[in-house]
């Protein structure tokens, strides 16, 4: 089934400011740079939020945060800019709220099915080391989700971070406000916990691995040389004669796809609801076993090493060196089995152009002709030109006549 999916792999924010500079308007107990160099590499927010604070200027948080909406939009507290920092950062979606001419409200969202407990952890740490101690520390359980709050609210700004896992979605909100604010939730309802450090760690520690299933850490990309299925040679097939294979159990679709020598079975993560597939299923022979022990997650897409197959299995090409362009001719293999011919769009673009050394992102294809999308989560995106995959269909804006394909651009390590 095709789902939209607002993902993001992880959530932390890390800023590039040393400790006699202001953040969020509140001067850090450490040296965060210095705490958190190593992370700097690995796609964080923007070390521009972080100069925010409360009560500036309209004009000051657009000089901090240059590609926050001009125009915005009318919210409950006050006139809200948004801004999208791109899918390559973990911390993705900002909002300043302004009433008066005045920043009165900073908040950040992101949710992400698959993040690691250590890249929590690491959150919550670095808060620490900014805020001190939380005024509260609580969380909550029950048969359908689960909750890890923090409240800073003594002290301007007044802190909020609520860490939320929902089935095999896991959401993140952190919003800073003046302490009298009503957005300063309490933890009703909820286990209030010892406010040490140590205690709440610890308290994390369970919470991440027992209520919201993280993984302890991300998995590597399994090496090509201990992959049991390797090609000497072979020609992949051409995209108007391959077969889409169907997902475990009938959970949406997939397909095989060649890299270094090595044969790959590739799915979506939502289409299995966060589970790793034993197979993908071919209309006719056998199906084709897949080895979940080596399983390597990119945001929303699966890419796992086939175990065993027949003589005869047809696979995709895939390089990882690509660039697309607007308007770029793209197909989409539904799957229905229809080749469904379509343009990229400018959609999750930073101007007209897109690298695969920018990351994983999510671009869409409009579609030149309608066609039944049902059942295509997991459908290679192929670009014409080259004739290799490029992504993997995750969303669709119609099951039955869809016209607008969401895909994620597929980035493995060279």
């Amino acid at each position: 089934m095709v789902k939209q999916v607002f993902c993001l792999s992880a959530f932390w924010l890390v800023c590039s400011v040393s400790a006699s500079e202001s953040l969020f308007g509140v001067k850090p107990r450490v040296d965060v740079t210095a705490s958190l160099a190593a992370n700097v590499a690995q796609n964080v927010a923007p070390s521009n939020v972080t100069l925010l604070r409360l009560g500036m200027t309209l004009q000051e948080a657009f000089t901090c945060c240059p590609d926050l909406n001009r125009e915005g939009s009318p919210g409950p507290d006050g006139r809200e800019y948004g801004q999208d920092c791109g899918e390559k950062y973990l911390l993705r979606f900002l909002t300043v709220v302004v009433a008066k001419g005045r920043v009165i409200e900073i908040d950040f969202h992101g949710g992400f099915p698959n993040p690691s407990g250590e890249i929590v952890r690491e959150t919550v740490e670095w808060l620490f080391d900014i805020f001190g101690l939380p005024d509260s520390a609580f969380d909550r359980q029950n048969a359908r989700d689960g909750s890890f709050g923090l409240i800073w609210k003594g002290k301007v700004p007044a802190v909020t971070c609520l860490f939320r896992s929902a089935g095999p979605s896991f959401y993140a909100d952190l919003a800073l406000v003046h302490p009298n604010n009503d957005k300063i939730f309490t933890p009703r309802g909820a286990r209030e916990l010892p406010r040490t450090t140590q205690t709440i760690l610890a308290r994390l520690n369970v919470w991440t691995r027992e209520v919201a299933h993280l993984a302890s850490k991300p998995a590597a990309f399994p090496e090509v040389s201990a992959s049991p299925v390797l090609l000497v040679g072979g020609l992949a097939s051409r995209p108007e004669k391959y077969e889409v294979l169907i997902g475990e159990g009938f959970a949406g679709s997939g397909f095989v796809m060649r890299y270094k020598n090595a044969l790959f079975g590739i799915c979506s993560v939502h289409q299995f609801d966060g589970k790793v597939p034993r197979t993908l299923e071919a209309l006719e022979g056998d199906p084709v076993q897949l080895d979940r022990t080596k399983a390597f997650r990119q945001k929303d897409i699966q890419v796992l090493p086939i175990k065993a197959t027949g003589p005869n299995l047809e696979f995709l090409n895939y390089n990882p060196d690509f660039a697309l362009r607007v308007g770029d001719n793209m197909l989409i293999l539904g799957p229905a089995g229809g080749l469904e011919p379509g343009k990229l769009t400018g959609r999750g673009l930073k101007g007209t152009t897109y690298e695969s050394t920018d990351g994983p992102r999510l671009l869409e294809v409009r579609s030149a002709r309608l066609f039944a999308a049902e059942g295509g989560s997991g459908c290679p995106i192929i670009q014409k030109a080259s004739g290799n995959v490029v992504g993997v269909l995750t969303t669709a804006d119609d099951g039955e006549k869809a016209r607008l394909i969401g895909f994620q651009t597929l980035c493995l390590p060279k």
